[in-house]
């Protein structure tokens, strides 16, 4: 590894630390608004069964989600909220 990539990977590191124990301000935040995942599902029209097939997750999970007793993961959150329709 050159020594400027590792220098920045140090400095990288010290930065983190000094924002975890609250000593600094991290450069940025990002807030992430959790999507209203029945919304959707009746939006495209599919029933639970078929969008929790879609996701690839079981149906209870698609219902907690729905519930908001859980958070969906990332990646499924950015797959639901772009996944649109066809319309003809």
């Amino acid at each position: 590894m050159e020594n400027t990539l590792f220098d920045d990977l140090v400095q990288s590191l010290k930065e983190a630390k000094a924002i975890s124990k609250g000593e600094a301000e991290a450069s940025r935040r990002f807030n992430l608004v959790p999507t209203d995942v029945r919304a959707v599902r009746e939006q495209i029209g599919l029933s639970q069964s078929e969008f929790a097939r879609l996701m690839r997750v079981s149906i209870k999970t698609l219902q907690n989600w729905e519930q908001h007793r859980r958070n969906q993961p990332a990646p499924p959150q950015r797959c639901s909220r772009s996944y649109r329709p066809h319309r003809t």
